[in-house]
């Protein structure tokens, strides 16, 4: 098993239906669905993709997508997003422009990722 295999098993004690999706490039898709969302937003929960390259777990997982119909709970786009196409799979989804702070590959993990997203879905803006 690989690292990214036995990383995603910890995300999926989490998040139980998410998945992976392998690149031609080496890299993959990590879909994590049913991520809920607090008032605020235009809908209760939504899917959430990102990719970990190649090197994963040293190169930092960068930036992540969402459902492309979601908003805020007024209509307006959430902050530093855009309608991108997710590299290597042609799926358009809303890209929002958010970064790891710190990571650590030696500790850090899909679900240290997916902490940050979520921190960042915690404040509809």
């Amino acid at each position: 098993m690989s690292v990214i295999d036995d990383q995603l098993k910890v995300l999926q004690q989490e998040f139980p239906a998410a998945s992976i999706t392998p690149l031609p490039d080496g890299s993959h898709v990590v879909t994590v669905p049913g991520v809920k969302l607090p008032d605020g937003w235009s809908q209760p929960q939504t899917t959430v993709k990102f990719l970990a390259l190649a090197n994963y777990p040293n190169s930092v997982p960068d930036c992540f997508w969402a459902e492309p119909h979601i908003r805020l709970a007024n209509g307006a786009p959430p902050q530093n997003t855009n309608l991108q196409v997710i590299p290597g799979t042609g799926d358009n989804w809303l890209w929002f422009s958010w970064h790891a702070n710190r990571w650590n590959p030696n500790r850090d993990t899909l679900s240290t990722y997916m902490n940050v997203i979520a921190a960042r879905l915690r404040e509809p803006k």
